[in-house]
C-alpha cells in the first residue's frame, strides 16, 4: 500500500480511537456526575428525614413541656383558690364570733390554773377581792376579747399563708414542673 493510503487509514483509525476515547471519557464523566447527583440526593433525603425526626421530637418535647406547665399552673391556681377560700371562711368566722361577742351570746373566760398537788401555799385573800369587777368575774371585757380574737385570727392567717407557701414549694418539687432542656 502506498504511504498516503496508509497514512489516511492510520489517521482515520487514530481519529476513531481518539473519538472513542473522548466518548468513553464523556461516558465515564457522565456516569460519575450521575452517581454524584444520586449520592447527593440520597444524603439530602437522609438529612431531610433526620430534620423531620428532630422537628417531630422537638414538637413532642414542646407539647410535653407545655402540658407540664399547664398542670403546674393549674396546681398553683388550685392552691390559690383553696387559700382564698380559707381566707374568706376565716373572715366570716371572725366576723360572726365578734358579732356574737358584742351581742352577748358568747363570752370569753379567763383560764384559771388549778393549784398543783405540790403547791402547798394557800391563795392570798385581801380586801379588794370582795369587790371584784363584774366583767373580770364572768370573763374578759368585750374589747379585750375582741382584741384576742383578732390577734388569734392574725396568727391563723400567717399559718394559712405558710401552708399555702409550702403547698407551692411542694408543687414545684413534685417532679413534673417544667425543666429547661437543650436540643442539639
Amino acid at each position: 500500500m502506498n504511504d498516503k493510503a496508509f497514512a489516511a487509514t492510520r489517521m482515520s483509525t487514530l481519529l476513531w480511537v481518539m473519538a472513542g476515547l473522548l466518548a468513553g471519557g464523556l461516558l465515564m464523566f457522565a456516569a460519575y456526575k450521575v452517581g454524584e447527583v444520586l449520592e447527593c440526593r440520597e444524603w439530602e433525603s437522609k438529612i431531610s428525614k433526620m430534620q423531620e425526626q428532630h422537628a417531630n421530637e422537638l414538637t413532642k418535647q414542646t407539647q410535653h413541656t407545655r402540658d407540664q406547665e399547664r398542670r403546674h399552673a393549674q396546681d398553683l391556681v388550685d392552691i390559690d383558690h383553696d387559700y382564698q377560700a380559707k381566707i374568706e371562711n376565716d373572715k366570716q368566722i371572725i366576723d360572726s364570733t365578734i358579732a356574737a361577742l358584742r351581742a352577748g351570746t358568747i363570752r370569753m373566760r379567763k383560764q384559771l390554773a388549778a393549784p398543783t398537788a405540790t403547791d402547798t401555799t394557800l391563795p392570798q385573800t385581801n380586801a379588794s377581792t370582795c369587790q371584784r369587777d363584774a366583767g373580770e368575774a364572768t370573763g374578759l371585757q368585750p374589747t379585750d376579747a375582741e382584741f384576742l380574737i383578732r390577734f388569734a385570727a392574725d396568727a391563723d392567717a400567717i399559718t394559712e399563708q405558710l401552708t399555702a407557701c409550702q403547698a407551692v414549694i411542694l408543687a414545684d418539687r413534685k417532679g413534673d414542673a417544667p425543666q429547661a432542656t437543650l436540643h442539639p
